[in-house]
């Protein structure tokens, strides 16, 4: 049975304050929403400051913190036991570099990282705007797809939205990955897709990606998945790269060179070779994102100490960079990522099949 576990308030504390279902107001969830609306508020995934205005549309700001919060507890309430990410982990792991200029708020630094959010221009949030449902939709399914297993129906009727049609490019793939999982639905016929988008909404939207259990691990920018036992890994992540750094000396009681040599020795090349803390790294973390061995230009080169780059098709891997031991630069593809039920990506969507560049 999967373990059910409430996310714990010291992990989020220092972003959300967490209080009891419903404080003594007047102000009450929609009767549809009310029962989700307080097992969500239990569940931790609810920010104190969203538990009131349930009606009122919810900002992009506020959305995001949803968001995080909704997914920190996910992760540990999707751990089925195992280590799982804290925030505290993720912001000492993980240095962010959002650009934006107009919020310094962690939880949106967080939610950039995750790939949920990208900012209206390279340099601005616009935190306090209020959400549209298209953006939403967007926000979601760049935080979930590379863990989701869907596809994009072929759907002449649009979904069965009257206004599919009218829904922005880049939200299209985004609405469908959310048809397809059933996280978020439209209504009267349509999608709304340039309609607001109301706390409650947003709640109930958020318990079933928690209730799903899709995500177990987390993914930086939505692709790059990611292990919490691994003291010698840091991340920098900007809007279009993450990098992988390396650092033996920061081996602590929860180092990760024991699982490196264990994943070193399972490589018929390495048999005859001493452990190269390094190269385990680069091994380690290459799994956990491709979730496959079926790269040999990246075996081979990473066992003789040689860069090699590897094209996926939506993005690049580099290695033995020159401030990094891995480098992944993401490219401006239409759709998502998958590693659940066959490794693809792009809308249409499309087998990955990496390719060395020489």
């Amino acid at each position: 049975m999967i373990k059910k576990c409430i996310a714990t308030i010291v992990a989020l504390s220092f972003l959300f304050t967490l209080q009891p279902a419903f404080a003594a107001t007047k102000d009450q969830p929609s009767s549809w929403a009310k029962a989700d609306v307080a097992a969500a508020i239990k569940a931790g995934i609810v920010p104190s400051n969203l538990q009131s205005s349930y009606q009122k549309p919810i900002t992009r700001g506020e959305f995001a913190q949803l968001l995080v919060q909704t997914m920190f507890a996910n992760y540990e309430h999707a751990s089925y036991g195992s280590e799982h990410w804290k925030l505290e982990d993720f912001l000492k792991k993980v240095e962010i570099r959002t650009g934006f200029t107009d919020t310094d708020k962690d939880y949106i630094k967080v939610a950039f990282a995750l790939g949920s959010v990208n900012g209206v221009t390279d340099t601005k949030f616009s935190p306090n705007a209020t959400i549209t449902r298209q953006e939403a939709a967007t926000m979601m399914a760049n935080t979930i797809h590379t863990q989701v297993g869907f596809a994009y129906k072929e759907d002449t009727t649009g979904y069965g939205y009257s206004d599919f049609a009218k829904i922005a490019t880049w939200a299209k793939p985004a609405v469908m990955l959310m048809h397809a999982t059933d996280i978020m639905e439209g209504t009267g016929g349509k999608f709304d897709y340039n309609g607001k988008y109301t706390r409650e909404q947003s709640i109930l939207a958020m318990k079933r990606i928690y209730d799903s259990q899709y995500i177990n691990e987390v993914a930086l920018r939505g692709n790059i998945v990611t292990r919490t036992d691994t003291d010698e890994i840091s991340y920098i992540v900007t809007k279009n790269s993450v990098k992988v750094k390396f650092d033996e000396t920061a081996s602590a009681n929860n180092s990760a060179i024991e699982s490196y040599a264990d994943q070193w020795r399972t490589y018929e090349e390495t048999k005859a070779q001493p452990f190269d803390a390094a190269k385990g790294a680069i091994l380690y973390e290459f799994q956990q994102v491709t979730k496959s061995r079926d790269v040999p230009a990246l075996l081979t080169n990473t066992f003789k100490n040689k860069s090699v780059k590897i094209d996926y098709g939506y993005m690049t891997l580099t290695t033995f960079n020159k401030d990094s031991i891995m480098e992944f630069k993401f490219k401006n593809v239409p759709g998502y990522s998958s590693l659940i039920a066959g490794y693809t990506y792009g809308y249409p969507q499309v087998a990955v099949t990496p390719k060395e560049v020489k």
